[in-house]
């Protein structure tokens, strides 16, 4: 018998192929309505709400998709709609759109830790360059509980991909902090902050 994250997947997917494949933007729109209610009507995962999110954003309903994700207080907010965009962007593989998502269901639904886990290092696997796979894998070891020296040597490969990340810096500050090494901690809100700055005079 198929799982009933099986059956959400492939619904997901179909979702996917029926938008990418109308022509008419009336007949995107009211395929999107159509298999949002069926949606609705019949899974209730946080595996399907992501996918119908990639079926918003691709219909060019991107404030929809937003809110829908918003609505799910177990995944960043943000993180979530950049992992979207990514992928809508060819920037990742469905394999890691997959894996990451896999993994937000199996923690916060099914409370799942350890398979979670296996999740967001499948991820990785998939995507080694892609960081936000690795922030998501060492938040959840560092909200675990003793396992920040862990979460520091995964924060720090992030960094190393990509120096300019401010929200890498600003969680391995946190870890540094709950570690007791508060000149560390200091050194990274430092640089969090002001490559804050630089992205919001950037966007003036």
């Amino acid at each position: 018998m198929m799982s009933h994250l099986k059956i959400t997947v492939i619904y997901g997917l179909l979702f996917i192929c029926a938008v990418s494949d109308g022509h008419a933007s009336g007949q995107q729109t009211e395929t999107t309505q159509r298999m949002q209610q069926s949606l609705e009507a019949k899974f209730k995962t946080t595996v399907s709400s992501y996918y119908l999110a990639i079926v918003l954003v691709r219909d060019g309903q991107a404030q929809q998709a937003q809110k829908l994700i918003a609505k799910k207080k177990n995944f960043d907010e943000e993180m979530a709609y950049q992992i979207i965009e990514d992928y809508l962007q060819n920037e990742i593989t469905e394999k890691t759109l997959q894996s990451l998502f896999k993994g937000e269901h199996l923690l916060f639904k099914e409370k799942k830790y350890t398979e979670a886990i296996a999740q967001y290092q499948k991820a990785i696997k998939s995507d080694k360059e892609y960081t936000p796979s690795y922030i998501l894998l060492a938040t959840r070891l560092f909200n675990q509980g003793k396992k920040t020296s862990e979460a520091i040597k995964i924060m720090n490969q992030v960094i190393a991909l990509d120096p300019d990340n401010h929200l890498a810096h600003e969680k391995i500050a946190t870890y540094y902090f709950a570690e007791g090494d508060e000149d560390q901690a200091y050194k990274h809100l430092v640089k969090s902050k002001k490559l804050l700055e630089t992205l919001s005079n950037h966007s003036q």
